[in-house]
């Protein structure tokens, strides 16, 4: 399951499909019990931690412990920043074993690129730690979403991100089911849950919402079954649509 720990991000990166800038929009502790509920009860083990940039939310350490607790492996995405700070990273640092760290960057979008060398230099200090250059193709035309503030980029996106639980919920029989194929084709950031609850079947918050944590799965399994996409994402549903004819459901 992603997991939005906030909305909040300081760097405004113009490839950014959340649109995520300064706020006060964090989850509260109470919201991230009923997450790690919803995750269990979904027979999901594996988090990914994002925002936003969700070191920035004010208990981030706080709650990246609570849910190494209650799960196998929790990756928390982060733009690396707040970990060049040498006393937040000191605490950061004695974080449990089962937390891997993914520092995402890139010359084009990362106004934090020039630290580059420093983000290296951590995978050395951290036990799990991953410098991700981005591999976007050095064109007018990138991999990414058509969302947020990369609403007017042209996208190679084909098919929404939310199709892949959309085609897989259509041939299995459960919510549970469901996340289970996801998980094992190595799908790791669909379904995503909101800083205040709600589940998204692609990976922005600016994605139509199914539902919430606090509904039955069944509610969501059967919405998920069902639902066609906004196209906020991709250039085209057809990919989704052929997909769908090809299982029998008719349009």
């Amino acid at each position: 399951m992603l997991v939005h720990l906030t909305q909040s991000c300081s760097l405004g990166c113009p490839h950014c499909m959340q649109d995520a800038k300064p706020s006060n929009n964090h989850m509260s502790r109470e919201t991230a019990e009923k997450i790690a509920d919803f995750c269990r009860e979904s027979g999901d083990f594996l988090i990914t931690i994002s925002g936003g940039e969700p070191l920035e939310h004010p208990q981030a350490l706080e709650l990246i412990h609570y849910f190494a607790y209650h799960f196998q492996l929790v990756t928390v995405c982060t733009n690396g920043i707040e970990l060049l700070d040498k006393e937040f990273f000191a605490k950061y640092e004695k974080l449990p074993f089962n937390v891997a760290t993914q520092i995402s960057t890139h010359r084009d979008f990362y106004t934090s690129y020039s630290r580059l060398k420093e983000f290296k230099s951590l995978e050395k200090k951290l036990a799990f730690c991953t410098v991700y250059d981005m591999d976007f193709a050095r064109t007018d035309t990138y991999r990414i979403s058509s969302q947020g503030r990369a609403i007017n980029m042209q996208s190679q996106r084909k098919s929404p991100s939310c199709g892949n639980m959309i085609l897989v919920a259509n041939q299995v029989s459960s919510w549970c089911s469901l996340i289970t194929e996801i998980r094992r084709k190595r799908y790791f950031c669909t379904p995503s849950v909101g800083f205040n609850g709600s589940v998204y079947l692609g990976e922005s918050w600016l994605c139509e919402s199914i539902g919430s944590i606090n509904e039955d799965t069944d509610t969501l399994y059967r919405r998920t079954q069902n639902f066609r996409g906004c196209n906020g994402c991709a250039d085209s549903k057809e990919l989704l649509f052929r997909g769908l004819r090809q299982l029998g459901k008719v349009l």
